[in-house]
């Protein structure tokens, strides 16, 4: 559950997933804040994330790096491997810790609408296997990793250029 607009493909693990509805007041696709900047309590979770075995995790609100994750507002390197094992643990223990102190709002009906359509897109631009989102306790955006599709793909890359972000 990641913020909604920085909810993308290589992003889809739970973990990230989570992160990414924090955000947007959206384990992903953890995401960073939709709208102006960073949420309250991002840079402590960037810092948590270097503590814990991610010396890469960039602070958010960083210049664009040229890769599509973007968790709480950090634009993740296109190198980092975020379903490495250092990471994962990092990301548990930090998601933890953020959502402790930062409670995700509901999901607006808005918010739903707009990531079903951007599953619809996915399927409808290359990406069959593209899945529905979940909406856990209506408290963040779901969307289990897709079957059959690298998120690296030229097919899913064209897919998530065509339907943007949810």
């Amino acid at each position: 559950m990641l913020p909604a607009r920085s909810l993308l493909a290589p992003v889809l693990t739970a973990g990230i997933l989570a992160l990414a509805a924090c955000g947007s007041g959206g384990k992903p696709s953890a995401s960073g804040q939709t709208g102006s900047g960073p949420g309250p309590g991002a840079v402590t979770f960037a810092k948590c994330m270097r503590g814990h075995g991610v010396p890469q995790f960039p602070d958010p609100g960083g210049p664009h790096s040229g890769s599509s994750i973007s968790i709480l507002g950090a634009q993740l390197p296109p190198s980092t491997n975020i379903k490495a094992p250092a990471f994962q643990s990092a990301l548990n223990v930090c998601m933890k810790r953020f959502l402790a102190d930062h409670p995700r709002p509901p999901v607006t009906a808005v918010q739903k609408a707009a990531a079903l359509k951007f599953s619809r897109c996915m399927r409808a631009h290359g990406v069959p296997g593209f899945p529905d989102p979940k909406f856990p306790g209506n408290r963040g955006i779901g969307i289990p990793e897709p079957t059959g599709a690298s998120a690296s793909s030229p097919a899913f890359l064209h897919a998530q250029q065509v339907c943007g972000n949810p």
